[in-house]
């Protein structure tokens, strides 16, 4: 017979499980704001258009979007 894990030990895997994708989801969204305001101020700053800060903004939007929806994605009841 295989020993299975105690309710405990599974709960508290599944803990730290959730706590590492928390703080990998932190990142994520902490370095996509950072880009929203580096990019526009630094990177773009010689662009003579508007829309190419606009267009960085929208691929930022896109992107977050995209993350909200896989985190979400695996919320349960």
């Amino acid at each position: 017979m295989e020993a299975t894990p105690k309710k405990n030990e599974q709960n508290a895997l599944s803990r730290e499980g959730l706590k590492t994708r928390r703080r990998m989801w932190t990142f994520v969204y902490a370095a996509l704001l950072f880009l929203a305001y580096f990019l526009p101020y630094t990177v773009l700053k010689d662009v003579p258009k508007i829309y190419g800060t606009f267009l960085a903004w929208w691929v930022l939007m896109a992107a977050i979007i995209l993350a909200t929806f896989i985190v979400t994605s695996k919320w349960r009841d």
